[in-house]
């Protein structure tokens, strides 16, 4: 499954938000571990076993990805249609507030050559 495809949340059985207590990211994820901890699997075949690897692998990297506030609203702008990569420079940067810090800079640079 690509990367970008995978709802980290719908993963660990949670809602789509930024606000996640701590508490309940580690009981799912714990919970989750436990289904999916390969000596539950030992004489499982080979395809099952592997199955439950993989989705132990998708546990823990959304557990990665929603534990890191960062990384949380990076995915939760991917998952909404947003994805930050795709934004231009234009969409985020505040012009007014661009050219405010330019005017600052060149009143520094001219008090400086001043002295």
């Amino acid at each position: 499954v690509n990367e970008n495809e995978l709802d980290h949340f719908r993963i660990l059985g949670l809602e789509q938000t930024f606000t996640i207590p701590q508490n309940e990211l580690k009981a799912k994820y714990k919970h989750l571990m436990k289904e999916f901890h390969p000596d539950r699997y030992a004489t499982a075949t080979k395809e099952v076993s592997d199955q439950k690897a993989s989705m132990a692998t998708d546990v823990t990297r959304a557990y990665g990805v929603v534990g890191d506030p960062l990384l949380r609203a990076l995915h939760l702008l991917e998952l909404h249609g947003t994805p930050i990569e795709e934004l231009n420079d234009q969409s985020i940067i505040d012009h007014a507030l661009l050219f405010e810090v330019m005017e600052i800079r060149e009143e520094i640079e001219d008090a400086s050559s001043d002295e």
